[in-house]
């Protein structure tokens, strides 16, 4: 079949490109979104990891966890993995302390299960003085291999890099170097212990019940709890957040190209009209000429759909580049090549039914009205108001709403299809504004501050640094929060959680329902926690204290996405041991939060003191980035498909009204009276646009993003608005093209013969 001949006509070469763009989409985020969900499986299956996994720093009793998984005929395998905290200051790469920002270091050595695999996907097994080092430094270019790492004194080089399918992510906030187990005897009473106990069940529906039962036997639980469900979806949050993104952008693509299949469909059957009377005149059945048009756009739309299958495939290295780098690719050619494909046949049948279901206007079409009138009416034009009657507008203005008045069906074409490339543009850009604002932490569970301090125990360190702050002239507030496991109680359920004790009234999260606790007997609790218990604010809850539980009322409910999204919040103190202490720090407006860190940093050398853009960016940073480049491509296909979008509407606006132009202007109306005409309309489609594309980003945006957001306790935020970029560049943007598209049309008008379009009509 001759494809060529039909791209003599911009509008099939219009329906080529919006079609392709749309399978390109939809066929690019099927490949990612198949690859992401088989990868991740595959990784948790090769490395085997953990169903249930408790963390744990203290005294444990190895004796009594075997008795526990012994006995439980839910757990098929059980052990206690040793992991070793080591400071940065105590890990040297060539010569210099590693800088891994909030990320918290430590070795182990490979275990019965919950292997670190190769970039293979194969366990590793460490020789002695080799060292296998996360996956996410070599991406950083923080390691290279056969770099010298020096760990608390002791010598290794860099083998290769792991993949770790618990501590992959950039959410996880320990990561893992792996050396021989004669390696980690020397080095073990060299940093700070803390145990890994886990656990595999044979059904995952146990882990529940293995995690319930070891709750209420009070084992060892001095640290966060992991499931097998956490892990997975922490692994694919980056990848699928970027990719659930795209896929909504791939939706409002899809509608653009509905949109824009109308548009220029009805301009074909505007630049025909004649033609389509006199075939039906002579007897040529509706069906028929109906099947002509449909054919030419199929065979249009069937090679956009496999250009943009192919396309997909041809940039599939590029796009899988951060799963194949971190999990590696699991999925078969052939399976990638079906689900394209799929994807792909998917948009062509859409386009196809919809193409077709404007086709059948043509039954519309009186034989006698197309031979006479030239032009498509599909209604009656409006009779008012009369142009004698305007005592507002100038007469081209005047005739330019008339124009959209008779119009109406183009005319709100145009204006939703504007309304899309609106929110396409507004939608990606905000979510990067929303991610990376600083705000966006207390969506997380962590307070809005300036600056953070991991607090080292260190003697009466924490009464040093709280003066160090009430008599600084730069602080405007600060808190010291310690974090303590609690078991929880609520209607027979126990739970272990990780409870952050300090006054909330200053500083706080973000919180969905009620406030914080500032009473002894009040307590808030994490939005994935509250949906587990079933409890709302007012609600009462139990809390054990020693060897008895005491009675609180829920106070309020945050969002909250640090271990594991499951924690709570108390104001009240008491002797329990602390799993760690942070002072958050809040400086004075204009201060420099740099150099207030550095005072802070020379004033107590041995802490880890970290401003908290710092701390943001290394969780949400390289998604931040990935979220920006998306806003950009956006944004330059957007534009792309206002211009082609205006190019076509004020076409077929001129081609309608070639005799009324011609009247104008045998009347007396100057060229550039005509012209102001088409650019009034553009001014309201564009107003119209504007508006009601930036009331889309306001009210569907969040709703989309609390979709992703919400499956990790990050719920109700509300989207951070760059009023600059969203209120005035990119509708300069919009308005520009859209002038620029009335510029290049309306010449045409300039050069149109006055009697031949009036007689062609008469």
């Amino acid at each position: 079949m001759k494809f060529n001949k039909y791209f003599k006509s911009p509008v099939s070469l219009a329906i080529f490109i919006f079609v392709f763009i749309t399978a390109l989409i939809f066929s690019t985020g099927s490949l990612l979104s198949v690859n992401l969900i088989s990868s991740v499986d595959a990784l948790m299956e090769d490395a085997k990891t953990p169903h249930l996994l408790q963390m744990h720093k203290g005294i444990i009793d190895v004796q009594r966890l075997e008795d526990f998984a012994a006995k439980n005929s839910a757990v098929t395998d059980f052990q206690v993995m040793e992991y070793v905290n080591f400071q940065n200051s105590d890990i040297v790469v060539e010569g210099k302390s590693i800088d891994t920002g909030i990320q918290q270091n430590g070795v182990v050595k490979q275990g019965k299960f919950d292997f670190l695999l190769d970039r293979n996907n194969e366990v590793i097994e460490a020789e002695p003085g080799e060292i296998y080092v996360p996956i996410n430094y070599m991406v950083e270019g923080k390691l290279n291999l056969g770099d010298t790492v020096s760990i608390a004194g002791e010598d290794f080089t860099v083998r290769d890099f792991v993949r770790d399918s618990q501590m992959n992510s950039a959410l996880a906030s320990s990561k893992r170097f792996l050396i021989s187990h004669e390696d980690f005897e020397k080095i073990r009473d060299r940093g700070e212990m803390e145990y890994l106990i886990e656990f595999r069940v044979a059904n995952e529906k146990d882990i529940s019940e293995v995690q319930r039962e070891y709750a209420a036997l009070n084992l060892p639980s001095e640290g966060p709890t992991i499931t097998y469900a956490l892990f997975k979806l922490v692994n694919g949050f980056s990848d699928g957040l970027v990719i659930g993104m795209g896929l909504i952008l791939g939706l409002l693509s899809l509608g653009l190209c509905f949109l824009t299949v109308k548009l220029t469909t009805l301009r074909k059957l505007e630049e025909d009209f004649r033609d389509i009377g006199i075939l039906k005149a002579i007897g040529i059945r509706q069906r028929s000429i109906i099947l002509k048009y449909l054919k030419e756009n199929l065979s249009v739309v069937i090679l956009a759909g496999t250009a943009g299958a192919v396309t997909s495939l041809l940039i599939k290295k590029s796009a899988l580049e951060s799963i194949s780098i971190y999990m590696g690719i699991n999925s078969g050619f052939v399976a990638e090549v079906t689900i394209v494909l799929l994807s792909a046949l998917l948009i062509v049948a859409s386009v196809s039914l919809y193409n077709y279901r404007v086709l059948r206007r043509i039954r519309n079409i009186s034989p006698v009205e197309a031979i006479n009138n030239h032009s498509i009416k599909f209604k009656k034009p409006q009779k008012y108001p009369r142009l004698s009657g305007n005592k507002i507008l100038s007469a081209p203005d005047f005739l330019g709403i008339k124009s959209l008045q008779n119009n109406g069906d183009l005319f709100l074409n145009f204006v939703l299809l504007l309304t899309l490339a609106t929110l396409a543009m507004n939608f990606p850009q905000n979510l990067y504004d929303t991610v990376s604002s600083p705000k966006f932490a207390t969506y997380m569970g962590i307070v809005e501050a300036d600056v953070v301090v991991d607090l080292k125990r260190e003697g009466d360190l924490q009464e040093e640094m709280a003066n160090y702050l009430a008599n600084s002239k730069s602080v405007d507030k600060f808190e010291i929060f310690k974090t303590k496991k609690y078991v929880l109680r609520h209607e027979d359920v126990d739970v272990n959680v990780d409870v952050v004790v300090g006054d909330h009234s200053e500083m706080s999260v973000n919180y969905l329902r009620g406030q914080a606790p500032t009473k002894a007997d009040e307590i808030a609790i994490s939005s994935i926690l509250a949906e587990d218990l079933g409890i709302n604010p007012a609600d009462a809850i139990h809390i054990l204290k020693g060897d008895s539980y005491e009675e609180l009322t829920c106070s309020g409910i945050y969002s909250d996405v640090t271990n594991g999204g499951k924690t709570a919040k108390v104001s009240f103190d008491d002797s329990k041991s602390s799993l760690s202490e942070e002072v958050w720090i809040k400086v004075h407006e204009g201060e420099d939060v740099h150099g207030f860190a550095e005072d802070l940093s020379a004033a107590f050398p041995t802490q880890d003191i970290k401003k908290s853009s710092e701390v943001l960016d290394d969780i949400l940073g390289s998604t931040a980035k990935r979220i920006k480049t998306l806003s950009f491509t956006s944004l330059t296909v957007s534009l792309f498909i206002v211009f082609v979008i205006s190019l076509l509407f004020f076409r077929l606006l001129v081609m309608k009204e070639k005799r009324d132009i011609s009247i104008l202007k045998a009347l007396g109306f100057r060229f550039r009276d005509v012209k102001r005409k088409y650019y009034f309309q553009g001014m309201v489609v564009f107003a119209l646009a504007t508006i009601m594309g930036s009331a889309l980003t306001v009210f569907v945006g969040p709703m989309a993003a609390n979709l992703v957001f919400a499956h990790f306790g990050a719920t109700n935020f509300k989207f951070e608005n760059n009023l600059f970029l969203s209120g005035l560049v990119f509708p300069l943007l919009i308005l520009s093209v859209i002038l620029i598209s009335v510029s290049l049309i309306t010449r045409q008008s300039e050069r149109m013969e006055i009697v031949e379009n009036i007689k062609e009509r008469l």
